[in-house]
């Protein structure tokens, strides 16, 4: 699967060589697609590095060659595999380094000799074949810059109505015997391939089904609301935890859950009368 689905601002670009086997080095910028298709020529070495990264960036890369097997690890601008030795490069992988890695995804794919273009493949996977005698005739490296969305969304409470909440803040109240009676809860930005789905326990009601979108609970019933849970679901969920707390009347601020657990009380007529809800990555 790709991700290209969370990308957010524009990200660091790819830049490097290919050697290809009767042309030589061959450069490419941008995020380029390096070396060719169709034209037997295979790459016997390459090099990697970025452009407009951030501090804390870097990038590594490995290739099996065909008479050598699996090479190591080079970095940043260092030169894998070989020139005019006639060993072509049958796959390869790369992955990010650094303290900002977690915050990009490093994708890829290759042109294989009589298979056409690869998959998409991520972050240290192989990519290619072994064994098989199969030259690597080109390949194309770029990141995407992965964001954590917000949580968004609305709290009803007694004695005040609808009150909106922005930026995964606190929503509700401490200390005012204001029930949350109901809520609703949206990511922002909206990501394809992740949502978020909750669920609560309403006095007099119980236990009511998860939702994934809009409005959850009562208005002007005198239904407090105890307890919840609240999960994200989606491809992409597990990349994502969604974390929560509560401030329960007469208890205070509880302890923070997490990825479908039950935060507040059952059967103690204790109201929720706040909640803070976030997402972050794995």
């Amino acid at each position: 699967m790709s991700h290209h689905e969370y990308k957010g601002a524009p990200a660091p670009t790819v830049e490097g060589l290919v050697h290809m086997s009767g042309v030589g080095d061959v450069g490419f910028s941008g995020s380029q697609f390096g070396g060719s298709k169709g034209r037997s020529a295979a790459l016997e070495g390459f090099e990697l590095r970025l452009r407009g990264g951030e501090h804390g960036l870097g990038i590594e890369y490995s290739c099996h060659a065909s008479g050598v097997g699996d090479m190591p690890y080079t970095a940043n601008g260092s030169f894998q595999g070989s020139r005019g030795q006639g060993r072509q490069i049958e796959g390869f992988s790369a992955r990010l380094t650094g303290p900002n890695a977690r915050d990009y995804e490093l994708c890829y794919t290759a042109h294989l000799a009589g298979k056409g273009d690869t998959p998409v493949h991520h972050s240290g996977e192989y990519c290619g074949t072994k064994g098989e005698g199969r030259k690597m005739e080109g390949i194309h490296v770029w990141l995407e810059r992965i964001i954590t969305p917000a949580v968004d969304g609305m709290v009803h409470m007694s004695g005040v109505g609808d009150v909106a909440f922005t930026g995964s803040q606190f929503a509700g109240s401490k200390g005012q015997k204001r029930a949350l009676e109901g809520f609703e809860l949206r990511l922002n930005p909206s990501l394809p391939g992740l949502g978020i789905e909750y669920s609560c326990h309403a006095a007099n009601v119980g236990d009511m089904p998860f939702i994934g979108g809009g409005f959850l609970g009562s208005r002007g019933a005198g239904r407090q609301i105890e307890g919840f849970s609240i999960r994200l679901t989606g491809p992409l969920a597990a990349k994502y935890s969604v974390r929560y707390t509560a401030h329960l009347a007469g208890v205070g601020d509880i302890a923070e859950v997490g990825d479908g657990a039950y935060c507040g009380s059952k059967g103690e007529g204790r109201a929720i009368e706040g909640i803070r809800v976030y997402v972050t990555r794995k």
